[in-house]
């Protein structure tokens, strides 16, 4: 039986910060804080602000998401979605975080923004 294992910080949060870091270096900026990072990259590379902000926005909720459940779950960087306890567990920090079930019966394919590191929310004008 092979297990649906996530693990945030490996999954979605070291590639994001990956890419702003090597955005970073392209533009030479000297901030080391991930969201001062976009906000500068925002206004250096505007044709890509949107991308920025969808990155900040993914790194706040991976971020927020992670310290919760190891706030209240589970000291651990990985969560296992086979386990019915976090399943029930998760779905206390998916309603605190307003993130609506995407498919009823998939708890991989409920938490996939989670390892995608996108979300859904209405886009911007």
């Amino acid at each position: 039986m092979t297990q649906n294992i996530i693990c945030p910080k490996d999954d979605s949060l070291r590639m994001i910060k990956a890419a702003l870091y090597a955005a970073k270096t392209i533009h030479q900026l000297r901030q080391v804080n991930a969201w001062a990072i976009c906000e500068t990259l925002e206004t250096r590379d505007p044709r890509r602000k949107g991308l920025y902000q969808d990155l900040k926005d993914s790194l706040t909720l991976l971020e927020i998401f992670r310290y919760l459940y190891q706030l209240m779950i589970a000291q651990e960087e990985e969560i296992n979605l086979d386990n019915p306890h976090i399943r029930d567990n998760l779905g206390l920090i998916a309603t605190v975080l307003d993130i609506r079930r995407m498919a009823p019966l998939q708890p991989l394919t409920f938490y996939s923004p989670i390892i995608t590191g996108k979300f859904i929310r209405p886009r911007r004008q």
